[in-house]
């Protein structure tokens, strides 16, 4: 996968989280008091990651761990088209961007990371980060 390949895969994955947070993954996960973004929520909802997950292999017990252990673990849990494409480590900056999406400074940062750990650019995600911190601002008020 060329380096253009792989921003545009990055982007193509996060970008409708990004527009969009009700479609996020959100659950309570064993052991924690409050909802946190899960690979398999209970209504059918997917995070970025969670997504690529074969429904046939999801096990609950990847859930509350990183892409990359679950990869590791999992060998062949990832659908085809989706198989490949990230190694466990890119996973590992995707995932993290995913899930600080409600903290502006925390997002940044994890997509400028990102951005100079895979040699990408994100500035099509960095535009939509203050929109999408509105949301949870939003949604968190109602």
């Amino acid at each position: 996968m060329t380096t253009e390949e792989k921003q545009a895969y990055i982007i193509s994955l996060l970008k409708p989280y990004f527009l969009d947070i009700s479609i996020r993954g959100f659950g309570l996960r064993e052991g924690r008091e409050y909802p946190q973004c899960v690979y398999l929520a209970p209504n059918g909802n997917k995070c970025a990651f969670g997504q690529t997950i074969d429904p046939e292999q999801y096990d609950k017990d990847m859930e509350g761990c990183v892409a990359s252990n679950i990869l590791d673990q999992y060998v062949d849990c990832q659908l085809p088209e989706h198989k490949g494409k990230l190694n466990p480590t890119e996973w590992n900056y995707v995932q993290r961007i995913h899930d600080w999406m409600n903290d502006e400074v925390e997002t940044y940062s994890h997509i400028y990371r990102c951005e100079s750990q895979l040699g990408i650019s994100l500035s099509e995600l960095k535009s939509l980060v203050p929109s999408v911190t509105e949301q949870f601002a939003n949604a968190q008020s109602n």
